[in-house]
């Protein structure tokens, strides 16, 4: 099993964008089946245990866990009405983080973490485009988010990003 098929997959069945859950599962485990953190989290999208039961996966099959965390993120979209940034963070460090300071948490790791998610989907972004307009081959492309800033409400960015973080049906 081919993990961009899993990510594939996952997408659709959580209407999703394949380079939502890819950008994750990169910053999670970097596309890593055998990852663990010190807390304990798993594979590639690193689902606690607790997690991965709630969600009836597997978290040490790679599918399983994909599919897992690509509902978990359709999930916490749901509960933060469809902000990604609240998303991240709580994929991150936890939904009562973000609830209790109601945005992106006072913590480096999880203001890196946002950051880090936000500016490879907008690296992403802006190589298809790019791609699509036939500018990477002629040098023109400058892959990277300028001036990102994570405040407790808002996200600042240099540059435009249309991210097409819901998949096709705009739910």
């Amino acid at each position: 099993m081919r993990l961009s098929a899993a990510i594939s997959d996952a997408a659709r069945a959580s209407d999703l964008s394949a380079s939502l859950i890819a950008a994750i599962a990169w910053r999670e485990s970097n596309f890593r089946a055998s990852a663990v953190s010190r807390a304990g989290a798993l594979g590639e999208m690193q689902l606690l245990p607790q997690t991965a039961r709630e969600l009836g996966v597997d978290p040490k099959e790679s599918r399983q866990n994909v599919a897992g965390g690509a509902a978990y993120v359709r999930a916490l979209l749901r509960r933060y009405d469809g902000d990604l940034i609240k998303t991240l963070a709580a994929y991150d460090a936890g939904p009562r983080a973000v609830d209790r300071y109601g945005g992106v948490p006072p913590f480096k790791e999880t203001q890196a973490y946002v950051a880090a998610v936000l500016d490879r989907l907008s690296q992403e972004s802006m190589a298809q485009d790019a791609t699509s307009r036939g500018m990477v081959d002629q040098g023109k492309m400058q892959p990277s988010v300028t001036d990102l800033r994570i405040g407790k409400n808002s996200v600042g960015v240099g540059q435009p990003m249309d991210l097409m973080v819901v998949g096709g049906s705009g739910r």
